[in-house]
């Protein structure tokens, strides 16, 4: 199966963890396309910088498209606004930190 890393910003009244912003994007996956398309997309959180709201999702290359409509749709997690987008999309993790240079640094626990 081919990848694709999708790097992300995340703009929000509030510091949020790793967790708190990987359910909000599960959430809104299974919301908008189901327990079908979540499985499809593979999805999986590498990295993300709670201080500089920057992070990194891995998923599959068919499902890129649900991935970014999912991230633009999410508007609260855990009683804060936020607003999600995509940065850039890249085939290589190393090719997506040389062309954003977010320096985020893995994520420490699986979630």
């Amino acid at each position: 199966m081919r990848r694709r890393y999708i790097a992300f910003k995340v703009l929000s009244e509030s510091r949020l963890s790793p967790r708190e912003v990987y359910s909000a994007i599960l959430e809104s996956m299974a919301r908008l396309f189901g327990a079908r398309g979540l499985s499809e997309a593979n999805l999986r959180l590498v990295s993300f910088d709670p201080s500089k709201g920057v992070g990194i999702l891995r998923c599959s290359h068919r499902a890129v498209w649900m991935v970014r409509a999912s991230l633009a749709l999410i508007s609260h997690v855990s009683s804060s606004r936020v607003s999600m987008h995509a940065v850039r999309v890249s085939g290589t993790i190393r090719a997506l930190r040389e062309k954003v240079r977010l320096g985020v640094q893995p994520c420490t626990s699986r979630t």
